[in-house]
């Protein structure tokens, strides 16, 4: 094959098997994060302008301190391209878009290894370790990845044209595509970073290419910090809560060894990791910095050395620098550690290995072309195979026993899958639920999440029984939540609901104060906290209350009136806790004229359900 044709085909092959492995997750259901980040963000299923997505939060109604409204508006886009089908509940809009920014990520990274000098072969090797790497799975077959994927496209497309001469076309556009990118996903802040290793002709090149990428992603940050505030998400998200950056120190070190075993040799491959409950032994800490040290000796070696090792040394930065603002070391993020941040790694790991492969003596080279003929076909097996894991939430669960079975992961999701099912017609199952959450805590006693659904499950079922000692024990597992994550939301809020319980008003007042100013559109704190203020006689506090609620739930109202969840839930408040008939009516006519016909069926159904138990004006 003569040099003009082998790149062009070596694009189509390497994007045709990227789209292959992908297909297998084709109709995958919306799993985890999905009903959050799609169903339930009116952002996503009101196509919202760009300005506004720009401007906001990324899901609005939620406090998750993220930022990412490329990735709002490409959710959005696939949401509408379902609605012209004519089903809004459609998948395949968001699985197709997942596959192919996952195959031009594979395209991207052959281009740029092309560009350091690799041959054809070699860089079509590159692109399909990046088409197949099992790593890549929980990003390309689960919706809610797409921040990753955009991000890896981002990241690579900013890093393919800062290779182009510099031009002030160039730069422009380099600006545009690395502002793109980092509000994508956090991990591409580290762009500028990664321009050191770009190759150019002088050093005034290379310096004008960084200040250049180092723009856009400023600017990035600058509007990301007026929207969002300080860097990292909602406190009370954030894991290995009340640490310092040296006792995390261990962990990031522990995390990084184990992101890099899982890029060499991706197994076991877990849908869910449970979060570390003691400090990382001596062996993982010192695994991971035996790999930053070498993916460091590797990146700065090779940074001014000839093609091959100058290809390795930009695969080793690009390994290790995306890992560095995911590993809770400077600041602590709402996950410990996934598969999906490796994503934008895995490229470099594939460039990586092209590029200490093209430094081995040629004898060696048919062994590595074997070896990496057994890694493809390896990756692909387990790439497709593994698309059943996110094919429902109940594959999801199966998955996770099957990977972690003594992990405490799955018997707390499968809790949560019985105690607020994802199917409306699978009615819930408390008995099944607590059964879990204790399976649960035998696991990992300091389990926050089944800490507090056991607290709250066990506190409802005393207190409607009038048993003291079950609430007190409710009470207390929630106070033993409290303690290991002080900052998480809705625990201060179901201690202060068991206080009342219990007659305990002053610390119920308290409590409940504090997280009606966290989320004062929750109706679960605000009217708790009104009816003690009415009790002991402050009616105007209690007004003030659910005043301050109104305004909140009107302002969620407002940032998409034809979001019907947020509208259903505005109307009923209205009408029958708070006792406003008059304005739910209004409310309900304004999001009756921007509701699609189906929503109008729902909206229509709500106001005869509330007409049947006299909550609606007469008139």
């Amino acid at each position: 094959m003569n040099g003009r044709l082998a790149f062009p085909v070596v694009f189509a092959l390497t994007a045709c098997v990227a789209i292959f492995v992908g297909l297998a997750g084709l109709e995958g259901g919306k799993v985890r994060d999905d009903l959050d980040y799609v169903d339930g963000n009116p952002h996503v299923a009101c196509a919202v302008d760009p300005v506004t997505a720009f401007l906001s939060p990324f899901q609005p109604l939620k406090r998750l301190g993220l930022w990412r409204p490329t990735t709002t508006l490409s959710l959005a886009l696939d949401h509408g391209i379902a609605e012209r089908m004519g089903d809004p509940d459609a998948v395949l809009p968001f699985h197709a878009t997942n596959i192919l920014l996952a195959a031009v990520a594979a395209m991207l990274t052959v281009a740029l290894a092309r560009v350091f000098g690799a041959s054809p072969a070699y860089a079509f090797v590159a692109g399909l370790l990046v088409a197949v790497h099992p790593v890549r799975t929980e990003a390309v077959h689960w919706i809610s990845g797409r921040a990753e994927n955009l991000m890896t496209v981002g990241a690579l497309a900013a890093l393919l044209l800062a290779t182009r001469r510099p031009t002030l076309l160039r730069d422009a556009l380099l600006v545009g595509v690395a502002f793109l990118a980092c509000a994508s996903k956090e991990q591409a802040f580290v762009l500028p970073l990664l321009a050191v290793w770009i190759p150019h002709d002088t050093t005034k090149d290379r310096l004008r290419t960084v200040v250049v990428i180092g723009a856009g992603a400023a600017a990035a940050f600058a509007l990301r910090w007026a929207v969002m505030g300080a860097p990292g998400v909602d406190a009370g998200l954030s894991v290995l809560q009340g640490t310092t950056f040296v006792d995390r120190l261990p962990y990031a070190a522990a995390f990084l060894g184990d992101y890099a075993r899982l890029l060499v040799w991706p197994s076991p491959l877990l849908a869910e990791y449970d979060e570390p409950r003691a400090a990382p032994g001596v062996l993982p800490v010192g695994v991971g910095i035996l790999a930053a040290a070498a993916l460091a000796s590797v990146a700065f070696r090779g940074l001014r050395g000839a093609s091959p090792g100058r290809l390795a040394a930009f695969g080793a930065a690009l390994v290790l620098l995306p890992l560095l603002p995911i590993l809770n070391l400077v600041v602590p993020t709402g996950e410990h550690f996934a598969e999906r941040f490796l994503a934008l790694p895995a490229c470099g790991c594939a460039l990586l290995a092209v590029g200490l492969a093209a430094r081995v003596p040629t004898s060696y080279r048919v062994h590595l072309a074997g070896l990496a003929l057994v890694a493809i076909v390896a990756g692909t097996w387990a790439f497709r195979d593994r698309a059943a894991d996110w094919a429902s939430p109940a594959a999801l669960i199966d998955a996770v026993r099957r990977t972690a079975p003594n992990g405490a992961s799955a018997p707390f999701l499968e809790s949560a899958e019985a105690l607020g099912p994802s199917d409306p017609d699978t009615p819930r199952d408390d008995v099944r639920g607590r059964s879990l959450l204790l399976e649960t805590l035998a696991r990992d006693p300091v389990h926050v999440g089944a800490l507090t659904a056991l607290g709250l499950l066990d506190a409802k079922d005393a207190e409607a029984r009038g048993d003291a000692a079950r609430l007190a024990a409710a009470r207390a597992r929630l106070e033993a939540a409290h303690r290991i994550a002080p900052r998480a939301e809705q625990i201060r809020g179901a201690i202060g609901l068991v206080a009342k319980a219990q007659g305990d008003l002053a610390t119920a007042e308290l409590r409940l104060l504090e997280e009606h100013r966290a989320m004062p559109a929750h109706l679960a704190w605000a009217l708790p906290l009104a009816e003690i203020r009415r009790a002991r006689g402050d009616a105007l506090g209690a007004a003030e209350v659910e005043r301050t609620t109104i305004a909140a739930m009107h302002a969620q109202w407002m940032i998409a009136p034809g979001f019907v969840p947020v509208a259903e839930a505005y109307v009923w408040a209205l009408a029958e806790p708070l006792a406003r008939p008059a304005d739910a009516a209004a409310v309900w006519q304004s999001s009756v004229k921007a509701a699609t016909p189906r929503d109008r069926a729902r909206l229509d159904a709500l106001r005869t359900g509330l007409i049947a138990r006299g909550a609606w004006p007469k008139s």
